[in-house]
């Protein structure tokens, strides 16, 4: 800008005449050179009057952003209540790629939980009797699980095994159920996405052995890996989805807002003796290690360990409940950089790929052998109820026989009685 125009801004500026630099000069000197009370004043009667397009050229976008985030925040408040409209905020806040340290997320999470907490509690009463059902199959199955005497990675990859046989497959679901996502599964007609799956291998996990702390976490995925030998029905594919032997899937754009909001989610469990906490992909059916603030996938044949970006904060603004919320979030990042009591190797010799799919094969001997025990009990309950119809039957015709002769007995007594008498006479 030259010293001429310089100078003509400032004496209508001293004069007032705020309008006329903006005409001439643009919103940029206009904004520069007027008082913040002018400002306000003219932003509050531009926003009652509904002239949100002399807002953005006069104010430009951020102005006009700020106003109309507001009044959607209003209008869900209003709407929805409090507590969803903080959530929405939040969600535009993390969408914005704003970067948030995971001690920033812990103190905006604790303003936030109760939000969340009440939307559960409301979702607690409305599918209170799917929530029972839910509960009541949980505890039945977890009861069969126990049985069987399974070691930890036999119990891992029959559980999401009998998941993929329990469900119609892999589909966006109509509903999403806050605080209780697993509901989707809950039958042989249910579907559902990572979300669902994961939410279901944790209550499922968590009823097993309460030790395992089984809980989920937001991640970003780019890169497959080789999954488990689990067969799958998927319905619907996307970017997380991938074919049983690919090691890469596409990235559709160079920017993509999942980057920084995550686009998939795991199970987390933990193996205490191991110091080591384990990531359960159903979805993709894997297990991988939460290794220093990332997931790192074992399903992998060229010794190059497929890693997953967590999104804690993520996680612990939307998906987990109550105060404590971000000090687990903390936690479990905290805990992912100690050393484990087993070397890297050795992790992946034991839940690897290879054992993962040795594992499976374990299992489903157990349960064909469990079947054919099952079956052979029931054919010898089944031969033992013959016999002992046979010889009741048996018994039974002896008894008629012996009945029978004694009536015969007792007739032939009564017709000799009979005739000694006439001969008496």
């Amino acid at each position: 800008m030259n010293k001429e125009s310089k100078e003509k801004i400032k004496k209508l500026r001293q004069e007032g005449k705020y309008d006329e630099i903006f005409a001439e000069f643009g919103s940029r000197e206009y904004v520069n050179n007027t008082p913040i009370s002018i400002r306000k004043a003219e932003l509050k009667k531009l926003k009652k009057n509904g002239r949100y397009e002399d807002i953005f050229n006069k104010y430009g976008k951020y102005e006009y952003n700020k106003i109309l985030v507001k009044a959607m925040f209003d209008e869900i408040r209003e709407a929805k209540g409090l507590g969803k409209a903080l959530l929405w905020r939040l969600k535009r806040f993390a969408i914005r790629g704003t970067s948030l340290s995971l001690a920033t997320a812990a103190t905006l999470s604790l303003g936030f939980s109760m939000a969340n907490q009440d939307l559960v509690n409301e979702n607690a009463i409305t599918y209170a009797k799917e929530i029972e059902n839910y509960n009541e199959k949980i505890d039945d199955y977890a009861s069969k699980v126990k049985a069987m005497k399974l070691s930890d990675i036999q119990i891992f990859m029959k559980v999401m095994d009998d998941m993929w046989k329990g469900i119609k497959g892999y589909k966006q679901p109509a509903r999403d159920i806050h605080g209780f996502l697993e509901l989707e599964l809950a039958d042989e007609d249910g579907y559902g996405v990572c979300r669902n799956m994961a939410s279901d291998i944790a209550r499922k996990l968590q009823e097993i052995n309460p030790d395992y702390n089984a809980r989920t976490i937001t991640v970003y995925l780019e890169e497959g890996f080789k999954i488990a030998d689990i067969e799958r029905n998927v319905i619907e594919d996307n970017e997380t989805i991938q074919e049983s032997n690919d090691e890469q899937t596409e990235n559709s754009s160079d920017f993509d807002i999942t980057k920084i909001t995550g686009n998939h989610m795991v199970t987390l469990v933990d193996i205490k003796d191991e110091n080591l906490t384990l990531a359960l992909d159903p979805t993709n059916p894997g297990i991988g290690i939460y290794k220093d603030g990332n997931i790192l996938m074992l399903n992998t044949t060229d010794g190059n360990l497929v890693k997953y970006d967590t999104k804690e904060i993520v996680t612990t603004l939307f998906f987990r409940t109550g105060f404590d919320a971000p000090f687990k979030s903390i936690s479990d990042f905290i805990s992912s950089f100690k050393d484990s009591s087993m070397s890297l190797d050795e992790i992946i010799a034991k839940y690897g790929l290879e054992a993962q799919n040795k594992a499976l094969t374990e299992v489903r001997a157990l349960e064909i052998a469990g079947s054919a025990i099952n079956q052979l009990q029931a054919n010898k309950e089944e031969n033992d109820f013959e016999k002992r119809i046979k010889v009741d039957v048996s018994q039974l015709k002896d008894s008629d026989s012996q009945n029978s002769t004694q009536i015969e007995q007792q007739k032939a007594d009564l017709e000799r009685k009979d005739t000694e008498q006439e001969i008496d006479k």
